[in-house]
């Protein structure tokens, strides 16, 4: 056993932030196109005569739309800039998912996860495997496996706000 998650230490606090992270980030492809509707029927809602304050309201929604669509936030300079892999989310999700790794050979013949590329397997593969990456982003897994690069499939890449996440952790 290289890693294992001590038992009995998952608090409160933990699973707070593990299900609205899971409810925001995942969430995002109900409630982003949700608020975007509501927005744009409020905007619909404005009467015609008053110009001025469409015109506002349209500025904020259209420069709002190009600034999540194309803006600065999606680069991974950012991720560096905002120091991603030190939130304490991944703490919590490390303790939520009880996370342990294994080797399933003697440490002499073992790669070195830490200076080596290695292709390591996540059990088990859900619907949102990259949960599972989210938890080895921790600093308790950075000893074992030095920088680690998740990889992800493409489809998770179209889910607001995960594909930001994804991005500033430099997601294969």
């Amino acid at each position: 056993m290289l890693l294992k998650a001590p038992e009995n230490e998952l608090t409160m606090r933990d699973r707070l932030v593990v299900f609205s992270s899971s409810l925001f980030l995942v969430g995002g492809v109900l409630w982003v196109p949700a608020l975007y509707a509501w927005a744009w029927k409020r905007f619909l809602a404005i009467p015609k005569d008053q110009k001025k304050r469409r015109a506002i309201y349209a500025t904020i929604l259209l420069s709002a739309t190009a600034l999540y669509t194309a803006g600065p936030h999606r680069s991974p300079r950012v991720g560096e800039w905002v120091q991603v892999h030190k939130w304490t989310i991944w703490k919590s999700w490390f303790r939520f998912l009880a996370l342990e790794v294994v080797q399933d050979a003697p440490i002499t013949s073992m790669k070195n996860l830490k200076e080596d590329q290695a292709i390591v397997a996540v059990v088990p593969h859900g619907i949102f495997p990259f949960a599972l990456a989210f938890s080895a982003l921790s600093e308790m897994s950075e000893g074992v496996f030095g920088k680690f690069r998740a990889v992800v499939a493409s489809a998770a890449m179209m889910i607001p706000w995960v594909r930001d996440v994804l991005t500033w952790v430099r997601a294969v």
